[in-house]
């Protein structure tokens, strides 16, 4: 009968240690969910920086008539990045 006690107390405190446990990796998922969230906004706001920054830039090159070859290349460049960055965003 003692054993029996025994035993049960040893599975409800076992039930516990399992149920913090588990809490415990519930939070730590969350977490980094949220991180990694939080990570690919900022990264996609410095990609829509950057490629807003590129084609400007080429826009301004290539119709000033200072440098019409990089002014090209640069808008392209700023549209790939451009295509790219939205892909992302969207998925």
């Amino acid at each position: 009968m003692l054993d029996m006690i025994i035993s049960d107390m040893m599975l409800l405190d076992l039930s516990d240690l399992i149920n913090k446990i588990d809490e415990f990796f519930n939070a730590l998922e969350q977490i980094a969910s949220e991180f990694f969230t939080r990570a690919n906004l900022l990264i996609l706001a410095i990609a829509r920086i950057s490629y807003i920054t590129l084609a400007t830039a080429g826009f301004l090159l290539y119709f000033s008539g200072i440098d019409r070859y990089r002014g090209k290349n640069l808008m392209i460049g700023g549209l790939i990045l451009a295509l790219i960055t939205e892909f992302m965003g969207a998925a």
